[in-house]
């Protein structure tokens, strides 16, 4: 078991030996960039011709 000392919640978020974060870092990072070429494709969005709804986003 890891005890770490008294720490602010805050600077815990940032710990990096004992947390997950080394193992989920590579899908924070992908979900990251989908995020911003979402962002970056919106303005192309009607010039596509592709028109979605959200109902195939609520089956995740």
């Amino acid at each position: 078991m890891i005890i770490r000392p008294e720490q602010h919640w805050f600077l815990r978020l940032f710990d990096w030996h004992g947390s997950v974060l080394s193992k989920i870092v590579f899908r924070l990072l992908l979900n990251l960039m989908m995020s911003i070429i979402a962002i970056i494709s919106y303005q192309w969005y009607e010039q596509l011709g592709i028109h979605l709804t959200v109902a195939p986003f609520s089956l995740l």
